[in-house]
């Protein structure tokens, strides 16, 4: 998992429980992070690091895993709109943004970030109204995915409801329905 998705979910714990309670969650873990809990944006770290800060955070604050995850995807969102902006003004609406994940915000990532590991979108149905895209990720994160499209629908200021059910079919992480309220 890049590096950019720590350093983002660092700066939203820091918000969520602040610098010091942070700090020492990061230290409390220090035995189940093998980098110690520093990340650089460009580097390449296990899933289970991340995924061992969220409980943490969790414990901490809390918060619902799921509802940390979602959080920190909506945050990260409004980081990529700012860090990233041609993605987002190549597109008119929500719809023809997250209908082109795969086919041009991923093929643009991957010159970044070449050894990117990233996940599938595959748009199964759209109309004016609805879409319906299929996530698949051997990470699992379908929280941070509905937080991604919840921020990416605040940006172009097009309210949806998201729904999200998890597939049993091997290539299928989870199914999401976005419909337009």
């Amino acid at each position: 998992m890049k590096g950019i998705v720590f350093t983002e979910f660092l700066d939203f714990a820091e918000q969520k429980i602040g610098a010091e309670a942070l700090e020492e969650i990061i230290e409390a873990c220090a035995d189940d992070l093998p980098t110690g809990g520093a990340y650089t944006a460009v580097g390449t770290y296990s899933c289970s690091e991340l995924m061992t800060l969220v409980q943490a955070i969790s414990t901490h604050s809390g918060a619902a895993i799921p509802q940390l995850v979602h959080e920190f995807g909506e945050m990260m969102s409004r980081s990529f709109v700012a860090l990233y902006p041609q993605y987002y003004t190549r597109f008119d609406s929500l719809f023809d943004f997250l209908s082109h994940i795969d086919d041009y915000i991923h093929v643009e990532v991957k010159k970044l970030y070449p050894d990117a590991e990233l996940p599938e979108f595959r748009v199964i149905e759209r109309s004016d109204d609805r879409l319906v895209i299929d996530y698949s990720s051997p990470r699992g994160l379908t929280h941070l995915a509905a937080g991604l499209f919840q921020g990416s629908s605040d940006h172009y200021r097009e309210p949806v409801r998201i729904h999200h059910v998890v597939e049993p079919a091997a290539d299928v992480t989870a199914r999401f329905e976005l419909s337009r309220v």
